[in-house]
């Protein structure tokens, strides 16, 4: 499910009309028809009906174009808080959407995001990313769900939380005995694309029993995942601080999602730099 997809599928709901919606994204006609063809292949589900009077949504449809509207809302005004250049930024912290939307938002405040005494620079990225703008020395601290290779980094575990299977809210989830990965695989799963790690601790788990996960739909980010086993499409599997009230099981097959705050050795205006990390880990 790719972003150009859904924003072609956000201009075809204003106008439901598939030359207009290739006017707005400035491609062909048959580029744009493409694009909202995978979402729905991607979906299994259609978005729009033809009548007699033209083309309409479907309920998935308008559903759909709801979250999507909400949800480019939320990334950009999460974008602009965490890309905003704040001068002074005597502390710099980078972390993926993921983290900074369920840890970190609820206490930006008192990590000193807005203080005019203690600013504090949020950057977003993918873990790998991550660790390398700490390398050199482009960020000062990092939040990484996963650790490279390299010893050249000081790491620190935080927490560790085990993944989930959430269910729509719908199901049985957890009301009967069959709560591991080897009893649901035949389950429809909404999950991360190859190269993020929990997609990867499923690939294994599911090699080593000569099996393969039955993957529908492919999303990068847990808020979307879990958006679609709102909607009925799928169940997914999430760190446990994901989850509310959803119907959901732990996976005790699986390693748990640990965080951990990495830094550079010997990193400069030591005293500083440590208040702001007891604040951290205090607020985390």
């Amino acid at each position: 499910m790719s972003v150009k997809a859904m924003e072609t599928f956000l201009h075809f709901t204003d106008c439901l009309s598939f030359s207009e919606t290739a006017r707005r994204m400035d491609c062909t006609q048959p580029a744009a028809f493409a694009h909202i063809s995978l979402l729905q292949e991607d979906l299994g589900l259609p978005l729009y009906w033809r009548d007699g009077s033209g083309l309409r949504l479907t309920p998935i449809g308008t559903q759909l174009a709801t979250f999507l509207r909400l949800y480019r809302e939320r990334a950009s005004g999460l974008a602009a808080d965490m890309l905003a250049d704040i001068t002074p930024a005597p502390f710099s912290l980078a972390a993926s959407a993921d983290i900074t939307l369920y840890l970190l938002a609820p206490q930006l405040a008192r990590l000193g995001l807005g203080d005019a005494e203690r600013h504090l620079k949020l950057r977003a990225y993918e873990s790998p990313y991550a660790s390398q703008h700490v390398r050199e020395g482009r960020t000062q601290l990092a939040l990484v769900d996963c650790l490279d290779a390299a010893t050249d980094l000081r790491s620190t575990l935080i927490k560790s939380w085990p993944y989930v299977l959430c269910g729509p809210r719908a199901s049985h989830l957890g009301k009967g005995d069959k709560d591991s990965l080897e009893d649901l695989s035949r389950l429809p799963l909404i999950t991360a694309p190859p190269q993020m790690k929990v997609r990867q601790l499923l690939e294994t788990y599911y090699r080593q029993r000569g099996t393969k996960p039955r993957v529908n739909i492919e999303v990068p980010v847990y808020e979307l995942m879990l958006k679609f086993v709102d909607l009925g499409l799928g169940y997914t599997v999430v760190p446990a601080y994901c989850v509310d009230d959803r119907p959901h099981v732990p996976l005790i097959d699986l390693p748990p999602c640990s965080l951990y705050m990495i830094e550079r050795w010997g990193n400069i205006d030591g005293s500083r730099l440590d208040v702001f990390k007891r604040s951290l880990l205090q607020s985390l």
